[in-house]
């Protein structure tokens, strides 16, 4: 399994994956030797964990240095049969990237819970963009690029939502319930946020 982006998120990942005995690849700027230590997390370079990873999953804050940090070049170079998945931001892969190894067969096949253009996937944007033109078209061309992944049997999107299952929206309103209660009664709240 390659982890790349090693923080919070993709910490946990790692916890969960060496319960599996999975052997591990990391790629961050920030290594953690404490994931190391604890569960035999191996820092690669990019370049290496693409390579040799079965599994490549993406773990990273969207900023101008991860623009497209997984572009053409990069996904070329990852191991032949191998899986995408990523659950950060949409902008850190190439869409058409993406596109053109699913149709060569290079990508056994990928998961994404983010993608470009994915705020046009959803209503708001375009009723509270206003306008003839609400939504740029560098933003449309990405949405339709992603809308295409669908057409791949072996690609599965889903709208920035995978939290959205009853259980968790059942904790979600259970957090906020006892938030508000706290304040009202202690002026604070119990799990703030930030």
């Amino acid at each position: 399994m390659g982890v790349i982006g090693t923080g919070r998120i993709g910490s946990r990942l790692v916890a969960l994956l060496a319960g599996f005995g999975v052997r591990i690849l990391a790629y961050d700027v920030r290594p953690r030797p404490e994931l190391t230590q604890r569960y035999g997390v191996r820092y690669v370079p990019l370049e290496t964990l693409l390579a040799e990873a079965d599994v490549v999953s993406l773990h990273v804050p969207y900023l101008p240095s991860t623009h497209h940090l997984l572009n053409r070049d990069h996904i070329r170079r990852m191991k032949p049969g191998s899986y995408l998945v990523n659950t950060s931001r949409g902008a850190v892969v190439e869409t058409q990237a993406v596109i053109e190894a699913l149709k060569e067969g290079r990508l056994a096949g990928m998961a994404m819970d983010t993608f470009e253009g994915e705020e046009v996937w959803m209503e708001e944007a375009l009723i509270l963009g206003g306008g003839p033109h609400p939504v740029p078209e560098s933003t449309l061309q990405a949405a339709l690029k992603s809308f295409f992944l669908h057409r791949f049997e072996n690609a599965l999107l889903t709208p920035h939502n995978a939290y959205n299952t009853e259980e968790a929206v059942a904790r979600i309103l259970e957090t906020t319930l006892e938030n508000l209660l706290a304040f009202k009664a202690e002026g604070r709240c119990r799990h703030p946020v930030g």
